[in-house]
């Protein structure tokens, strides 16, 4: 089982450790974590958790005790990292354009190039989708005539690698325009 972001989700925020679900959670966790192999007496195959996440001080800490949790740190290298978005943006970048786009914006987060192609997807599709939206299913539909008319619009405008590299920083400079703001309130 994996559970992404887990600190931001499951973590000891101020205000997040008093609901229900937070607390449902946390009680399965350490149950499993406890009893890995066993529920009500009777053997389980064992069933690995894997939890993702940036701050892992926000965890409960009895959670995070020797014996319940391991932590490994794993940071991407650049090969790795352009592996990831060369994949992410596959259709959009040739792989030699992938590392000139990571210069652009080298502090964004593996999660923003995933924005970045719905960015670059709703562009380019915007029009033909209000044109359609009143039969979405057919759209949708890899066989239909209406998805090749989709993905032939979006072949038209797939943005050049420097114009993906502007909205990628227009992007980023955007969030990080946010983040200060929310940060100084």
């Amino acid at each position: 089982m994996i559970v992404d972001d887990f600190d931001t989700t499951v973590g000891e925020w101020a205000n997040s450790t008093t609901t229900v679900n937070h607390q449902q959670v946390l009680a399965q966790l350490m149950h499993l974590a406890d009893s890995p192999t066993e529920a009500a007496g009777r053997p389980l195959r064992r069933v690995p958790v894997f939890i993702t996440g940036n701050d892992l001080s926000k965890i409960y800490p009895p959670l995070r005790r020797p014996g319940r949790m391991r932590a490994f740190l794993w940071q991407l290298t650049d090969d790795e990292r352009e592996q990831i978005v060369g994949g992410i943006l596959g259709g959009l970048l040739e792989p030699g354009d992938v590392p000139g786009l990571l210069s652009k914006v080298p502090d964004a987060p593996i999660a923003f190039f995933s924005d970045l192609l719905v960015e670059v997807v709703s562009h380019a599709s915007a029009g033909l989708v209000r044109d359609e939206a009143t039969n979405l299913v057919t759209l949708v539909k890899q066989a239909s005539k209406k998805r090749a008319k989709f993905d032939k619009a979006l072949s038209k405008n797939t943005p050049t690698p420097a114009q993906l590299g502007e909205l990628a920083m227009s992007m980023w400079n955007d969030r990080l325009a946010a983040t200060r703001s929310h940060l100084d309130e």
